[in-house]
């Protein structure tokens, strides 16, 4: 398990979840939009998703094991056998719709702790409805600056790396590896995951979904922990960097510190050679060795590869 969950869980009187998760929860006029929009999306895409005349994946991808590939996974994964009128645009909107779908039905452990809360009696509390994300969402999905400049050659090639990304099974790697840095708390691991994105769609990504969002919670967070011990259950990538929650409380003059539920323990590597003693570790993926002289009273060094 995640270190120290359980700790907060029990320390809290409340539990802030990012949307209500209740049961009887309607799906708002928002949601609703946004369903119709996906709907509207897969069955009849609009003009500015259709290729231009005389133009096709065969003759933009000059690679012909490139073009098999797309083929393949378009017209067979995606069942699309007319899947070459739809521009390299259209088809990163649709998997990467495919798979912020797939995510939200997996928020397992959201309705867990949920239901976790509820049966304690602590109190539940949300920090946004869903028609403050719906809106935003589609214009995510639609307005792709980075990509849009880029020539219908340079798109396609585009859409090749990302499904060869995903068929390869390096997505799923980068994903399992942000997990489990995300279960040790390292979040500069984290940091260096998010940062592998193009630059120029996460920062548009992470100015919705991220520094907006968590600037629209932050009334929300500080009216309910000056109230009671409150437990904030939200995703990871809202805790990291500057804009993230964290930096953001610290800013206001909030103590943050990680909590452990109980202290770890392990055997140490060491080495002791002439009134030295060494004790051999790593830090985000560097060595580094602690040097302590047992010959003097307070002398600690460090020796390491950064």
């Amino acid at each position: 398990g995640i270190d120290g969950v359980q700790t907060a869980f029990d320390r809290s009187e409340a539990v802030i979840f990012e949307s209500d998760l209740s049961p009887n929860q309607q799906p708002s006029e928002d949601d609703k939009k946004f369903i119709q929009w996906i709907t509207d999306l897969f069955r009849n895409p609009g003009p500015e998703y259709m290729m231009p005349e005389g133009t096709d994946y065969r003759s933009l991808l000059e690679d012909s094991t490139h073009f098999n590939v797309v083929d393949s996974i378009l017209s067979n994964q995606f069942q699309d056998r007319e899947y070459w009128k739809k521009t390299p645009k259209y088809w990163f909107v649709k998997i990467g719709l495919v798979f912020f779908l797939a995510t939200r039905q997996r928020q397992i452990l959201d309705y867990v702790l949920y239901q976790e809360a509820a049966n304690s009696g602590k109190t539940c509390a949300y920090l946004e409805e869903g028609k403050d994300v719906s809106g935003g969402l589609i214009t995510m999905f639609t307005d792709m600056p980075g990509l849009d400049t880029l020539s219908m050659k340079m798109q396609a090639d585009s859409l090749y790396r990302e499904i060869r990304n995903l068929i390869s099974g390096e997505t799923k790697r980068k994903l399992e590896g942000f997990y489990k840095a995300y279960i040790q708390n390292d979040t500069c691991a984290m940091a260096r995951y998010l940062a592998s994105h193009p630059e120029q769609e996460r920062d548009k990504n992470d100015a919705f979904m991220l520094k907006g969002r968590n600037e629209n919670w932050m009334p929300v967070i500080r009216e309910n922990i000056t109230q009671r011990p409150c437990m904030i259950a939200v995703g990871a990538r809202h805790l990291m960097g500057s804009d993230g929650l964290i930096a953001m409380l610290r800013r206001e003059g909030y103590t943050v510190e990680p909590v452990v539920s109980k202290p770890s323990r392990h055997i140490a590597d060491f080495e002791y050679y002439k009134n030295h003693l060494y004790l051999n570790g790593n830090v985000n993926g560097k060595p580094l060795r602690l040097v302590f002289d047992t010959g003097a009273p307070y002398t600690l060094c460090l020796d390491s590869a950064f």
